[in-house]
């Protein structure tokens, strides 16, 4: 690779080069020119100023004669000097018979020729007039003489305006050469011009080369490539570009390795911290499960108020820390971006009754009015996750009825346009406590309240709003809010509809939902019970005795016989060994000692067995189920048990028409 100082000085040396060449060739030129201008000007010059010293002298020997013929000068020695200069003048001439454009050999015989007729007819007319000046004779010579004067004069001034035009014509000569040498300079400059362009697209496809070498490392290095280097070995601009591109790789690939590592810790705290949330949930859902199934029981079993509103209070805290426990599982899902999102088609105006339906007893128990009023028309479906739509807005109106002491509780429903794209809006508003404006945007932060005063007072763990405003987002939509301090708040949540191919239903304004269902937690009374799972077979396996107890007690009210095995490997002796019992269904649980449920539930696929195994666990995360399918169970239920749930799971995994309300 050039180095950019090195293209530098070639590029200045050569076109130096060239202009020195150049000047030097325009200098010679010139000189050359000059030389010969001056020496063509300086001969015609003086070959001019000769030839009209000779039609000069012609004249005078002219004047000189008529001055005889008239009897002024007697003497013709005058007349004969002049005649002898003259000839002095040709000799002179014979110096330019050697040039050739001056061709001055005809002029010379010319010359020579007129002046012996000049003396010839000059001696004949002396002679003439010492013999008889009168005769008619001497006039002949006279008017000869005079005649062959004329003639010399007529050709020396002839001559001399020859020299003249000869002299125009050197000029043009001149001017010719001029032209000529204008041209060559043009040429010159011409190929100077295009040497220098050549040197110039050399020394840039160089330049260019090296470049493109820095954009090709560059490329790489963008592509991820950062074992690149370029090892320039100068120390010039370019060369320091080059080291300057090689420590930035340098640095980008330790800071890689870095990064890896970071992730790959991240990674394994990820993993440790999924592993405690699971184990966590298990531990804590396992005797959770005792305690609100037995609670449960022994509310049914008492009759005394102040019995039941104790048992009532071990119910109800005992659900609200199964609700902190959901929410920090699902919190953990969301950063680690683990939470799935269903979407199917549903009914939004059922999914809001049951919210309603939900929450209608609560509010009537506070005196606070829960309405829901249609804003627009509606969609008769929407494409969506009815199970986290469902746990937004559960949230929602729990809080406001949480922090409404007085008025009322409204749920406002329609379809917005928002960014040319169809969204279903729902928005919660209260009469309740509100909040100052700047505590909005911070109550959504994780294990934030408006204030540490309402976390006092109010409770909760401020994880509710913000796996709302998460769960929104994965919607399609998001979560906002407004509030004013004693004038209440309105939480808004939109959600993407998916899309719609349907007419919107139009429905009353107005609506409140009819709580005509029963409670999850209420249990018909005992005259109206029937027994469900009557003659059904239950294999449950399941290490822990006091769930055993419930579980076993809770199946066998509900007209089932239960066998319970402690753990895996006894439940496939039980079902291999030698007058194995026949059984309906298996409940699974999935966690035990010696044989989990996982290995178990493989091994009786192994063999062939079709039974259906429902997972009975208090794994919850959202793995959980997906692997407890993998594994070869029918389904999944996890702890704490809601009887209602487990009994109409095992109607349906055995086509029985279920006998009790849904929860």
């Amino acid at each position: 690779m050039l180095s950019f100082t090195r293209i530098q000085y070639i590029a200045f040396g050569l076109m130096l080069i060239v202009t020195i060449a150049l000047s030097l060739v325009c200098l010679q030129t010139f000189k050359q020119l000059d030389m010969t201008v001056r020496d063509k000007l300086i001969l015609q010059q003086q070959l001019t100023s000769l030839m009209g010293d000779i039609a000069l002298t012609f004249t005078q020997a002219q004047t000189e004669f008529k001055n005889i013929q008239l009897g002024n000068e007697k003497s013709p020695e005058l007349v004969i000097g002049y005649l002898d200069e003259i000839d002095r003048y040709v000799d002179q001439l014979n110096q330019y018979t050697n040039r050739q454009e001056f061709n001055v050999d005809k002029e010379i015989l010319l010359f020579k020729r007129e002046t012996r007729r000049f003396r010839t007819a000059l001696h004949a007319y002396i002679i003439a007039v010492k013999d008889d000046p009168s005769t008619d004779y001497v006039k002949e010579s006279l008017h000869q003489v005079d005649r062959l004067i004329e003639i010399a004069v007529h050709n020396a001034k002839a001559r001399h305006h020859h020299l003249k035009q000869m002299r125009q014509s050197t000029i043009g000569i001149i001017v010719e050469q001029i032209d000529q040498s204008f041209g060559f300079l043009i040429v010159m400059i011409i190929l100077g011009v295009s040497l220098s362009v050549g040197i110039a697209l050399w020394l840039t496809g160089r330049l260019r080369s090296n470049v493109e070498d820095i954009l090709d490392v560059t490329r790489l290095l963008g592509e991820g490539n950062l074992s690149c280097r370029l090892y320039s070995p100068h120390q010039d601009p370019l060369g320091q570009l080059c080291d300057g591109i090689d420590l930035m790789a340098q640095k980008l690939e330790l800071s890689e390795a870095k990064l890896k590592q970071t992730l790959e810790q991240a990674r394994e705290g990820s993993r440790i911290k999924s592993e405690f949330l699971a184990n966590m949930s298990h531990e804590i859902r396992t005797p959770m499960t005792a305690i609100l199934g037995f609670a449960d029981l022994v509310l049914e079993e008492v009759s005394e108020p102040n019995s039941k509103d104790k048992l009532k209070v071990i119910q109800r805290n005992g659900r609200y820390l199964l609700e902190i426990i959901n929410d920090i599982l699902d919190l953990s899902k969301i950063e680690a971006n683990r939470l799935s999102i269903e979407h199917i088609h549903i009914d939004p105006i059922s999914v809001i009754d049951e919210v309603v339906q939900l929450h209608q007893q609560h509010c009537e128990e506070r005196g606070l009015k829960l309405q829901v009023v249609h804003e627009t028309s509606l969609p008769r479906t929407i494409l969506t996750d009815p199970t986290r739509m469902k746990q937004i807005i559960n949230n929602l109106v729990s809080n406001a009825i949480k922090f409404t002491e007085v008025g009322s509780i409204t749920l406002k429903i329609g379809m917005i346009r928002m960014q040319e794209q169809w969204q279903m809006r729902v928005q919660v508003i209260d009469t309740g406590i509100g909040m100052q404006q700047e505590n909005v945007e911070h109550i959504f932060e994780a294990f934030s309240q408006a204030d540490n005063s309402t976390t006092r007072k109010y409770g909760g763990t401020g994880l509710g709003l913000t796996i709302s405003r998460q769960l929104s987002r994965l919607l399609g939509g998001d979560l906002v809010a407004k509030s004013n301090p004693g004038n209440g708040s309105c939480f808004t949540l939109t959600i993407a509809p998916g899309p719609l191919t349907e007419t919107f239903v139009t429905t009353s304004r107005h609506h409140i939902a009819v709580n005509n269902t029963q409670s999850n937690n209420e249990t018909p009374s005992q005259d109206k019970q029937i027994a469900p799972l009557e003659n059904v077979r239950v294999l449950f396996v399941e290490d822990g005795p006091d769930n055993q107890m419930l579980i076993k007690h809770l199946l066998t009210k509900a007209g089932a016989s239960v066998q319970l095995a402690d753990n895996g490997q006894i439940a496939l002796d039980l079902i291999f060994g030698e007058n194995a019992p026949t059984f309906d269904v298996i409940l699974m649980d999935m966690q035990m000692p010696v044989l989990d449920g996982y290995q178990t539930t493989a091994a009786l696929r192994k063999q062939g067995h079709d039974l259906p195994i429902i997972a009975v666990t208090a794994n919850a995360m959202s793995n959980d189920r997906d692997r407890c399918l993998k594994a070869g169970c029918d389904d999944f239920l996890p702890k704490p048990i809601n009887r209602t749930k487990l009994i109409q799971l095992i109607q349906k995994h055995l086509d029985m028409t279920p006998s009790t309300p849904a929860s």
